[in-house]
Parts: structure tokens; sequence; C-alpha cells
């Protein structure tokens, strides 16, 4: 799949980057006391690009 970036009109670039989430494993089936409730979570990462 090419990837062709190119900025808005305020020069911003969103750029799409892919990862994996390892996440603990849920007890039983409905069981939220050893897993995640039902939801979204929300995160912030740095990235540097090179090139």
């Amino acid at each position: 799949m090419d990837y062709n970036p190119t900025t808005d009109a305020n020069g911003d670039l969103n750029i799409m980057i892919g990862g994996t989430l390892a996440t603990r494993v849920q007890a039983g089936a409905g069981d939220e006391s050893a897993g995640y409730a039902d939801g979204s979570y929300t995160g912030t990462y740095s990235v540097t690009p090179a090139y």
C-alpha cells in the first residue's frame, strides 16, 4: 500500500503509524476484574522522523 502524504491548507501533515497493543488476558467471559472495561482509551507518544 502506497502512502502519499500531503499537507493541509495550514501546512499540517498527519502521519499514519501502525502498531500493536499488548494487554492482559481477560479471566473469563464478562469478568472485567482481570481485564479492561469496554470503552475508548487514549494515549500519546512522541515520534521523531529521520530521512
